[in-house]
């Protein structure tokens, strides 16, 4: 889970949005200048999203039902709704991602 929260906080909501999450950057080697296939950002971008809004949400929802907890209530609600603004952003970028690295329609263009 801690791996997947740092990879969703830092690598991958940059590799979704900026121009090197479309082709491997210099730094990496063996890989530099070739493309990145789709599904290695959009699987764990759409999956981590959705995740992370599943669980922080049912967090929530659990929140609201009013259990008991170690910690305040105001830190929870803070707490849990920024993790489900950041899974609904990796959604967001995601979905963005998934339009503009799209191949063309045959019948269309588009």
């Amino acid at each position: 889970m801690e791996i997947g929260l740092l990879l969703a906080g830092v690598l991958l909501p940059l590799a979704l949005v900026h121009g090197w999450g479309e082709i491997w950057p210099a730094w990496v080697p063996l890989l530099a200048g070739r493309p990145i296939p789709r599904p290695l950002l959009l699987v764990p971008g759409f999956g981590l999203g959705a995740g992370i809004v599943a669980y922080f949400g049912m967090g929530l929802t659990q929140l609201v039902s009013g259990s008991v907890s170690q910690f305040s209530d105001t830190f929870l609600w803070l707490a849990m709704s920024a993790y489900c603004v950041l899974g609904l952003g990796l959604v967001v970028a995601s979905s963005d991602y998934h339009l503009r690295t799209r191949v063309a329609c045959g019948a269309c263009g588009r």
